[in-house]
């Protein structure tokens, strides 16, 4: 679907072939040669000019950068070095990430499209992830088999005396299929038929199970506000505050009746769809918390570890202390996928110990 700034760019280019070749038009397309000469020059010597003064890209992708790649005699007429050598070169120039990012800018303006294998593009300005919708079919047995070894987990964990509980965090398509294109919607078929199947056998096996489904549609009907980012995988603070809050309710019904999920202001944040369509947008979104005890900020949360996981350490653990506010003293382990980031701070208004293992 085109939007109304390449309409606009088109009107006017319609209009300027319709103009009579006067004077004046003539003039104006010695300047627009001319400009068009000069960003040919500058985008041509510019990434060069710029390293000699000592300015390199980085890597766009979750990785580290690049080694300078093995050159020696015997790989001279290697193939693999040659694309190593641009692979390098490529990432070390300080104007990729601007060009990636005005190209993918003017697809998604002018034609309100996006160019990207990991992203699929919604109604609206709504991104989904399309390794979400792109799962195949998964077999019967195969299903079965996962949540056999499931609960084989679980009896390991309580043969020890400790509690087990398994929840699924909803992905942002089935809670928001209405602004799936109707494309998308046809290519996420087995994803939803997985997806209710393994609900199904989950409710019917013995593993103690919490479905937050039902929690997130709920939650949807109930609020005007966005319960998941329009241009980011994961569910927002309001959307994670409704997935405690139906947690809490399960674990310790007294917490979760006295506590009240309140907006306290708004954040910038840099959603990973966006990034990943190399559009790099902002969104600002408004911040939550648990009220307890009658007053904001009652309970005091401090991390004990790194404030994000990292490869050799991928955990975080958070301690919490309360003058006001009952905590349970129950120590947790929540073992999770990158939807529990959102409320890292949120559990812990609750309980006294937690640690997350990513």
């Amino acid at each position: 679907m085109l939007k109304l700034p390449f309409l606009t760019v088109l009107a006017g280019f319609l209009v300027w072939l319709a103009l009579p070749r006067t004077r004046a038009v003539k003039r104006m397309n010695r300047i627009g040669y001319t400009f068009i000469f000069l960003v040919f020059g500058v985008s041509l010597f510019l990434p060069g000019a710029l390293q000699l003064a000592g300015k390199y890209g980085k890597p766009i992708e979750e990785r580290a950068p690049l080694p300078f790649p093995n050159i020696s005699w015997a790989r001279i007429f290697d193939p693999q070095l040659y694309q190593e050598f641009n692979a390098y070169i490529n990432e070390k120039n300080p104007v990729r990430l601007p060009a990636i990012i005005a190209d993918a800018r003017i697809k998604w303006y002018l034609f309100g499209d996006i160019d990207s294998p990991k992203v699929l593009k919604g109604r609206g300005d709504w991104l989904f992830i399309a390794e979400s919708l792109r799962q195949g079919c998964a077999a019967a047995n195969q299903v079965e088999d996962q949540i056999a070894n499931l609960y084989r987990w679980q009896q390991v964990i309580e043969g020890a005396g400790k509690k087990f509980y398994f929840t699924i965090a909803p992905n942002k398509a089935s809670i928001y299929e209405d602004r799936v294109s109707p494309g998308s919607q046809r290519l996420g078929y087995c994803s939803k038929i997985s997806r209710e199947r393994i609900a199904a056998l989950l409710r019917r096996s013995p593993i103690s199970y919490f479905n937050m489904y039902p929690v997130l549609k709920d939650a949807r009907a109930m609020t005007e506000q966005d319960v998941y980012t329009p241009l980011e995988t994961h569910w927002t603070q309001l959307g994670s505050g409704y997935f405690v809050s139906a947690l809490m309710r399960k674990l310790n019904p007294d917490l979760a009746q006295r506590a009240e999920l309140k907006k306290i202001g708004h954040e910038t944040i840099f959603p990973d769809l966006s990034r990943m369509a190399g559009l790099y947008l902002s969104q600002k979104m408004p911040v939550y918390e648990f009220v307890r005890g009658g007053k904001a900020g009652s309970v005091s949360i401090d991390a004990h570890s790194i404030s994000h996981p990292q490869p050799g350490r991928p955990y975080v653990r958070k301690t919490s202390s309360s003058n006001i506010a009952k905590l349970d003293t129950r120590k947790v382990l929540f073992v999770h996928d990158s939807f529990a980031y959102v409320f890292w701070n949120q559990l812990p208004s609750f309980f006294s110990d937690v640690t997350y293992v990513h």
